[in-house]
């Protein structure tokens, strides 16, 4: 999680007070960083809400790269979005891999 944590703290440098937000679905700037922070607190929680909402903002032609396109670093954006999804993936796996084990194991049924 640390790496996606920092994927997004560099998302998060590249907005300023001067970023254009329209085509990213925002009215300021201050508002996606407040959103984009809070997700993040949320991540750290262990909160997979909050990892998935990241993935659909990676995803093409939303928030991040709209982001990125009207703000000139649609390059370092398409990295940062590969990096993303293969962190993702791994994420990802790991739990579905700890929720099987649950399973066989006996463990989160509803009559445990």
């Amino acid at each position: 999680m640390q790496q996606i944590e920092s994927i997004l703290l560099t998302i998060l440098t590249k907005i300023t007070d001067q970023t254009d937000v329209i085509w990213a679905g925002y009215n300021s700037p201050a508002e996606l960083r407040k959103e984009i922070e809070l997700n993040i607190e949320q991540l750290k929680a262990g909160n997979e809400e909050a990892l998935q909402k990241f993935n659909i903002m990676f995803a093409p032609t939303s928030v991040f790269q709209e982001l990125a396109q009207s703000n000139g670093w649609h390059d370092e954006y398409m990295k940062l979005a590969r990096e993303f999804d293969e962190r993702y993936e791994v994420v990802k796996t790991r739990s579905r891999i700890k929720k099987l084990g649950k399973r066989i194991l006996g463990y989160g049924r509803e009559d445990n």
